[in-house]
Formats: structure tokens, sequence, C-alpha cells
């Protein structure tokens, strides 16, 4: 995809940001996140190419079937410590920024991203809180709300699965291994991280699937093809530098001042000096009225 800045030069900084942060995590060689292929801002206007697969989770219909919420769930979590691991907020999770495409799972638009510790509220349980709300959505089917302490109350009344991932109910020897730090709680460093997350979910299970490492290699090639044709392009503007036309040049004819009811109004261009006339057109000027006088004076002594 080619995602361009045209409103001016907040898009320019949103643009050149996003590049930076998918920029990195595209070095770190991680699955499960929007690949940055190239970044041309001298463009005009500028742009990114980045990869974006299938379509967005808002598209779906919930809730969806078990098969596909084991995948999206596994996808979204490991996606979710790919960012910690990385050392960065998305702060922007939602279903039109994860998208699916039947096998693997992608986290797109960096925009609103940071890195932890930017700031006094930019912390990795930003990504948790809202990573939960989408897994409640896509489970449950129905709407969830942005106020922990109901979210909290809400998640009380679900299947023991859910609440096993999201609230950290368990029993006996699990409780201990797992603890009870829930996703909704009201602090970001209360809520559990993202390995913590995935070992709820598959206990010892966080390579990742096939399909994801599939994708890093065409992605590679795709970021190769594209920095070879920027390559060409600036050989291409060095070798026929300077083959541009030349500037045109004014006109020395400058139109006369209206008469009539326009005289006295100001022309735009009335403060603008007339341009002198070439020397060669001066003197032919100057032959031509001389004849002219030579031809009336010579008709006048003649009738004399």
């Amino acid at each position: 995809m080619q995602k361009l800045a045209h409103a001016g030069a907040r898009a320019r900084e949103l643009l050149d940001h996003e590049w930076r942060i998918g920029k990195w995590l595209g070095d770190q060689g991680r699955d499960y996140v929007s690949t940055m292929l190239g970044h041309n801002p001298d463009a005009v206007p500028p742009y990114t190419l980045m990869t974006l697969r299938g379509r967005p989770l808002s598209e779906l219909s919930v809730p969806v079937d078990r098969e596909t919420l084991r995948m999206l769930v596994a996808g979204l979590l490991h996606g979710l410590e790919v960012l910690r691991s990385c050392g960065v907020v998305h702060r922007r999770l939602n279903l039109d920024t994860l998208r699916w495409d039947g096998g693997s799972l992608q986290i797109t638009d960096f925009t609103r991203a940071e890195y932890d510790g930017a700031g006094d509220t930019v912390s990795h349980g930003e990504d948790v809180y809202a990573a939960g709300l989408v897994i409640f959505h896509l489970y449950t089917g129905e709407l969830p709300e942005d106020d922990p302490a109901r979210m909290d109350d809400r998640l009380r009344g679900q299947d023991a699965l859910l609440r096993r991932l999201l609230a950290g109910e368990s029993a006996g020897a699990e409780r201990a291994l797992l603890g009870e730090r829930t996703v909704f709680a009201e602090r970001p460093e209360d809520r559990p991280d993202a390995r913590e997350l995935l070992d709820r979910w598959s206990p010892g299970g966080r390579a990742a699937s096939g399909p994801a490492r599939a994708y890093r290699d065409r992605e590679r090639e795709g970021r190769r093809n594209f920095h070879e044709l920027r390559a060409r392009q600036h050989a291409y503007q060095e070798r026929h530098r300077g083959w541009s036309p030349p500037p045109r040049r004014k006109p020395w004819i400058v139109p006369k001042p209206p008469t009539g009811a326009a005289r006295g109004r100001e022309a735009p261009w009335a403060r603008v000096a007339p341009l002198l006339r070439p020397p060669f057109v001066r003197a032919a000027a100057a032959v031509t009225v001389a004849g002219v006088l030579v031809v009336l004076v010579a008709v006048l002594w003649s009738l004399l």
C-alpha cells in the first residue's frame, strides 16, 4: 500500500513518525506488524510504502467461530509481545488498526505510537487494556466500554476461558503460577504484560506461525525492490540534470491603462513599471517616424 501525506505539514510529520517506528520494528525482524518497504519524503506529496494484509477486524461478523477466534487471539497476543519486546506502545489498538487475512493477524497504523517510557502516560499497559477490549468483543460479540471498573465487572459473567485469559482466574497451583492480575485493572502497572497473557492462553506456545514467517520473506523482497527503483530514479535525475528548458522571458509589451469609467481605478498591474523596448525596435520606430515626416513635408511643399 502507498500512504500519502496530502494534508500539509502535520500529515507529513505523522507519516515520517510512522516510518521511523515501523522501520524500527521491521529492522528487528518482527512478525505480526505492518512492514515499511520504503519512504520518499521528497516526493509531492510525500509517501510511504507499507504492507497491509487482509481486511480490518471491524469488517468481521462477531462473535467469530472458535477456530478463527483461537488464531485471532494468538496472533494479537504475539503482536502485543512484539511491541513490548521492541519497547513500542501502539496507543491505537482497535478493530480498524488490526487486520486479518484468514491465517495471520497484522498490527497497522503507527502514527500515534511512542516508545515505552517516552512520557508519564505512555505504558505497555495501554496496549494490554486495548487488546482486552478487542478480545472481549470478538469472543462475546458485545460492545465493550471504556471504563475499567465496569469492564472488570462484566468480565465476571463470562465463561471460564475468557476469565482465565483476561482476569487470570485460576485455581490451585495455576493461581500461584499465573496470578490474578486483570487486563482491566485501573492502573496500567497492575495489568499483566503480553508474556503473561500468552502463558494464560497457550502455555509454552510462543513460536511465530508459519504464515507470519512466509510474509516476512516476501516483505524483505518488496523492500529490496523499492530501494532498487529509488536508486535508478536518482541515477536518471543525475544524468539528465540541466536538460530542463530555460525559463520563459517576461514580455516587454505592457497593456495600456483602461479608459472611460474604468479610469481612476487602480489596475492590479498599475504599480509595475513598464519594461523598455529593445534598442533595435526603438531605432526602427524612429526611422519610420522620420520617413513619414519627410513624406508629409514633401506633399505640403508640392501643394504650395
